[in-house]
């Protein structure tokens, strides 16, 4: 199985926690915000006794006011309901 079609993958080289803080504001820039914050890492540890990779899920979401709503990008999305 190779690599999903959907959805944006992008690599900063930068530590993991300052990656989230800048996507985070990223995010906040475009209007949207960070609803919760999924740490997968500990999640599978702690309900499946599984090791992974650090591997932080931002469930982000377009204000009501902002402009993801008007410019369409508040619309679902394939790679949503994967990541949720």
């Amino acid at each position: 199985m190779g690599e999903p079609r959907c959805g944006l993958k992008v690599s900063l080289p930068v530590p993991s926690e300052a990656a989230i803080v800048r996507a985070t504001e990223a995010l906040k820039a475009e209007g949207f915000g960070v609803l919760t914050t999924i740490d997968a890492k500990q999640t599978l540890k702690a309900k499946l006794d599984r090791d992974f990779r650090k591997y932080v899920i931002l469930g982000a979401s377009a204000a009501a006011d902002g402009p993801g709503i008007e410019n369409g990008s508040g619309d679902l999305h394939c790679q949503l309901g994967g990541n949720l």
